[in-house]
């Protein structure tokens, strides 16, 4: 049974079919829950202090695109 756009599977909405085959049918699909997920865990890290953690600065969004500015670490 082929899923439209929009079709919501657990926690994935289907976005396009990408094809289908004797065993079955691929789907682009994404994350409505991602983003949240990305920035609960940024804003978790951001509050921990210790050496053998990155340090997270500041978490935003500009011009649609969602990032995490954290410390740069160098080393092998």
């Amino acid at each position: 049974m082929p899923l439209s756009a929009g079709t919501r599977i657990g926690r994935y909405v289907v976005e396009a079919s990408l094809g289908v085959g004797g065993m079955g049918e691929v789907y682009r699909a994404r994350d409505p829950d991602a983003l949240a997920r990305f920035e609960r865990e940024a804003k978790a890290v951001a509050a921990l202090s210790h050496p053998n953690i990155l340090a997270i600065h500041e978490f935003a969004s500009a011009n649609d695109v969602v990032y995490a500015v954290a410390e740069l670490l160098e080393g092998p």
